[in-house]
């Protein structure tokens, strides 16, 4: 165990890459994930769903509006990840035997479920929505 005298700083190191790869991630899906959002709340194909946000030739700006304060979220939250296990990594006793990546994989399974029924619920209240405004 290290005293706090000798702490690394590799925690902090650690912060700053995973908030820096989490930006970077959602700098590259972003476009994507507009997309698929105006699609979800119009009901619209790809098509149609692109002449909507593209009309004034102005791609960049329309695909990436809103993009701030998603890279603010996943940054703090991917950085706080990396550097908070690096810091507990660093705390637990050096004997421990090092987890291979392949046994991890069942810790991701929950988390990516959630996301999918949060995901299907957030399209079924579109969806009925949509279907609300066409009745009434």
């Amino acid at each position: 165990v290290m005293a706090s005298s000798e702490a690394s700083p590799r925690p902090r190191i650690d912060f700053v890459a995973g908030g820096a790869a989490g930006c970077i991630v959602r700098t590259c899906l972003f476009p994507v994930d507009t997309i698929k959002t105006n699609m979800q709340r119009s009901g619209a194909g790809v098509r149609s769903t692109l002449r909507a946000l593209l009309p004034n030739h102005q791609p960049v700006s329309a695909l990436y509006r809103g993009i701030m304060p998603a890279l603010v979220e996943v940054g703090v939250n991917r950085g706080a990840l990396m550097g908070v296990s690096t810091g507990v990594k660093q705390l637990l006793p050096s004997h421990l035997p090092e987890v291979h990546a392949r046994s991890g994989h069942g810790h991701a399974f929950v988390p990516a479920q959630v996301r999918c029924m949060r995901a299907d619920i957030r399209m079924q209240l579109c969806l009925h929505a949509r279907i609300m405004r066409v009745t009434f």
